[in-house]
């Protein structure tokens, strides 16, 4: 009798540890899902990696970190920092290590409009730059297999400044950049677009402000932006009301997602199904909000946990780097 109590409870066990440890390696291994930069004190920079869970770890960068992307399997991310009079593309592991420098740039400090903007295509084999430089725009793409990297075309930008910009998979990369044109006292919001691969450039839709457009998520797969924006006619000004909204073209009004007091290291999931954003200000904890395009419904980025209820988890942060 004895034994065979005994032999139960050692079943027991085994399954108890059992489920518990497969709960731990599911969270544990949860696929990383975002790579954005964020300011964690004036002047320092991390890259945030968030995983399908809602758990976060940081990878601290030296130098000011202006965009970074994961790759779309999770096992790679790509970034760019501007340091002195450079701008420089690397890439690296997950964990922050096997750092590789894949092009730089000389871009002197008061070009404000300088910029490299980067996103993964072919399935994360190659990802793609757009770059401003002294009034040039360039389309080059790295190849990870081959380790090569490959100029694609460049033109001269005469136009106005634009600041506002991403670069959208479709296509195998385009970049979405907004401008604006003063008519009077109406300020029209056109958004315009450019095939890394193709020639010339399209007008997507233009709006007249307000709203105010101050960033942009381009889904140009389903032919609509993502953008944040303020109902005044200044976005700057502090202390304004800010929210999600989405565009879909020029007749009819941008439908309000969200609303929130700071919507910082905004960026969309590859597969277009999520959006976050840091809603925490500089200086303070870094926390995130993860938007569902689908269902509306906004989670908090580190996961609250059963146990502390609102209370966040800590972000870790790795070695290396």
């Amino acid at each position: 009798m004895k034994s065979t109590i005994k032999i139960s409870l050692m079943i027991l066990m085994v399954g108890f540890f059992l489920i518990t440890g497969v709960q731990e390696v599911k969270a544990a291994y949860s696929p990383f899902e975002f790579a954005v930069p964020v300011e964690t004190e004036r002047y320092k920079y991390s890259i945030a990696l968030i995983r399908q869970d809602n758990s976060m770890e940081l990878i601290p960068i030296e130098g000011e970190l202006t965009n970074a992307v994961m790759s779309p399997r999770g096992d790679r991310v790509v970034y760019v920092v501007r340091d002195k009079d450079k701008l420089t593309v690397y890439s690296c592991g997950t964990d922050g290590k096997n750092v590789q420098e894949i092009t730089d740039y000389r871009s002197d400090r008061r070009n404000v409009q300088d910029f490299i903007d980067v996103q993964f295509i072919k399935g994360g084999d190659m990802f793609v730059m757009a770059k401003l430089i002294k009034g040039e725009i360039g389309y080059i793409e790295h190849n990870f297999k081959k380790d090569r990297t490959r100029f694609i075309s460049k033109s001269e930008w005469q136009g106005m400044p634009f600041t506002i910009h991403k670069v959208d998979p479709y296509n195998d990369g385009m970049l979405v950049f907004k401008l604006n044109s003063h008519q009077g006292g109406t300020v029209l919001q056109q958004i315009w677009t450019a095939e890394v691969y193709g020639e010339g450039m399209s007008l997507f839709l233009e709006i007249e402000a307000p709203p105010s457009i101050f960033d942009i998520i381009p889904d140009m797969r389903n032919k609509r932006v993502f953008v944040i924006g303020t109902q005044t006619k200044n976005p700057s000004v502090r202390n304004t009301s800010k929210s999600l909204m989405l565009i879909e073209n020029m007749e009819d009004e941008p439908v309000v997602l969200a609303d929130d007091a700071n919507f910082l290291s905004f960026a969309i999931s590859y597969d277009g199904k999520f959006i976050i954003w840091r809603y925490t200000s500089v200086g303070s904890e870094i926390k995130f909000k993860r938007y569902n395009v689908d269902t509306g419904e906004i989670t908090m980025i580190p996961a609250e946990t059963e146990a502390e209820g609102e209370a966040a988890a800590q972000p870790v942060v790795p070695t290396g780097g």
